[in-house]
């Protein structure tokens, strides 16, 4: 069985393709951001989010615990580059979720830190 090795100009172009992150976020404030936005959420399902599904709402501030206890385990977003990929990848679709949602302050916050997330990690490709 022929086994296969990529050649260097092959290692290079995998290596070029792989995605880098150069952000001034720690993980500490991000998982600060996490835990505000999903409590903005919390107090806006409260208060104006009466025509959301309460399904929707829950589901984007569980999405919101899931990616800070991933973010409290990393010491730096470099050290998993897949987590870091994620945590963006999510932050962005819950901004697409609640894009369309009726504004308030506490949806303006919200969105405000996910925000903040998504554009400090977004990859460098």
């Amino acid at each position: 069985m022929r086994q296969y090795a990529p050649t260097s100009s092959e290692s290079f172009a995998v290596a070029e393709a792989t995605p880098g992150y150069m952000t001034d976020l720690k993980p500490d404030e991000l998982a600060a951001s996490l835990l505000n936005a999903s409590g903005r959420l919390k107090k806006y399902g409260e208060e104006a989010g009466a025509g959301i599904n309460p399904g929707t709402l829950f589901d984007v501030r569980q999405s919101l615990i899931g990616m800070f206890l991933i973010v409290n385990k990393l010491k730096n977003f470099s050290e998993n580059l897949s987590a870091t990929a994620m945590i963006h990848q999510q932050a962005m679709f819950a901004l697409e979720l609640i894009r369309d949602w009726p504004e308030d302050e506490h949806l303006g916050a919200a969105r405000s830190e996910l925000r903040r997330i998504a554009d400090g990690l977004e990859p460098l490709w």
